[in-house]
Parts: C-alpha cells; sequence; structure tokens
C-alpha cells in the first residue's frame, strides 16, 4: 500500500527482511524486473491498529480472491498471533 510518502508491506515475522529492518539498515524498493530503486528510507514494523487496517484493506481489494482463504483472518489477527508484521518504508529525500 501506498500512502503519502510511505509504502507498506506484510511479511513473515521470521523473514530476511525483517531481520534486516531489525538491525537498522535501511530500505531499498524497487518495481519491475531491473533493480533500480524507486524508493529508498528508512523502514520499521508498523504497530499502529489503523495503519494496519489501512493496509488490510487495502490487500482485500487488491487479492480479492484470497479472501475466501488466506484473508478469511483479519490482518491485525495474524499481526497479534505473531504470524505476519506491517513494514512502513518511509521515503528520504
Amino acid at each position: 500500500m501506498y500512502e503519502k510518502d510511505a509504502v507498506y508491506f506484510i511479511t513473515a515475522p521470521s523473514s530476511h527482511k525483517v531481520r534486516q529492518i531489525e538491525g537498522g539498515s535501511p530500505a531499498q524498493l524497487s518495481l519491475g524486473k531491473d533493480d533500480e530503486a524507486v524508493l529508498s528510507g528508512a523502514a520499521q514494523i508498523v504497530k499502529d491498529p489503523a495503519i494496519i487496517d489501512r493496509v488490510d484493506r487495502a490487500y482485500r481489494r487488491k487479492y480479492w480472491a484470497a479472501w475466501f482463504t488466506y484473508w478469511a483472518m483479519p490482518l491485525a489477527g495474524r499481526v497479534e498471533s505473531g504470524k505476519m508484521v506491517v513494514v512502513q518504508v518511509q521515503a528520504t529525500e
């Protein structure tokens, strides 16, 4: 989900991404086939329930068919249970 000057995504708490973020590494996001970064910035794990809810709604709109299986449990429940984390990458200038 893109909102203002930040990108949000979900991942497993045991992922390489999360380990790098917890270690303080900045994030670089890219789109497409080339590796050119389209956004670089500080990354952090999101705990704010309002943001988690907006990310959940954005994912449900985009991946509507998954709602019948994977998304049947709201994202907040998966975050609370430790199965998923929401990551924010804040663009730096």
